[in-house]
């Protein structure tokens, strides 16, 4: 038996989790999504619930540090025999967006852009940040507006603010996963929702149906 030391990574300091796997049989293949982990009221994770809805129970415990919580998470795990062997599980930044206006900055440091896609619940960005591995960068998703459209439809416009603390050396690329909450739009009435991204070369947006 081994001990695997998974990290719940977000802009707030580490967390540390753990959980016993046995590495004894061949590893089956690994996938990685994103997905919603809940703990219970002892900080344990209780499932992991995919973007697609299927419900996954851990073959081994893992301790988060608040009990009773929803954490987005980017997760690699394997299914054998239809049991959930989870290999890395990282909290990544996951805020509904705030008003601009409750902004004190709108920091425009760039990124590169992996991929930006839509599930059931969140917007979901796979991007590339150049760093040292030391410096700390501050996430915020902004709400600009609400636009009407001329059919009355409504559009969210959200823009991604990316603050490069302390001006970290861009010495290698990293990639760092983001996913926008859009489900109190939906339940609002909103139709679409775009998010805009500062990158290397220029703004982009990508807008998709809710």
């Amino acid at each position: 038996m081994r001990k695997l030391l998974i990290s719940f990574l977000s802009v707030l300091p580490f967390v540390i989790l753990s959980c016993d796997d046995d590495d004894e049989d061949p590893m089956p293949p690994i996938r990685m999504e994103f997905v919603e982990t809940i703990t219970d009221s002892k900080s344990i994770v209780e499932y992991i619930l995919t973007d697609e809805g299927v419900r996954l129970t851990p073959s081994s415990p893992i301790t988060a540090s608040r009990p009773d919580t929803t954490y987005r998470c980017v997760c690699q795990y394997a299914m054998m025999d239809g049991v959930c062997h989870v290999y890395d599980l990282r909290a990544i930044f996951s805020k509904k967006p705030v008003h601009i206006s409750e902004t004190d900055t709108m920091w425009t440091d760039p990124l590169g852009v992996n991929s930006v896609w839509k599930t059931s619940r969140y917007v979901n960005m796979s991007l590339a940040l150049l760093t040292t591995g030391q410096g700390s960068h501050v996430y915020t998703f902004c709400e600009d507006t609400i636009m009407t459209n001329s059919l009355g439809s409504k559009t969210a416009v959200c823009t991604l603010s990316h603050h490069r603390v302390g001006k970290d050396p861009e010495s290698y690329t990293q990639d760092v996963y983001l996913s926008l909450p859009v489900y109190d739009y939906v339940s609002s009435g909103i139709d679409s929702v775009a998010v805009s991204i500062h990158t290397y070369s220029g703004w982009k947006q990508y807008q998709f149906k809710l």
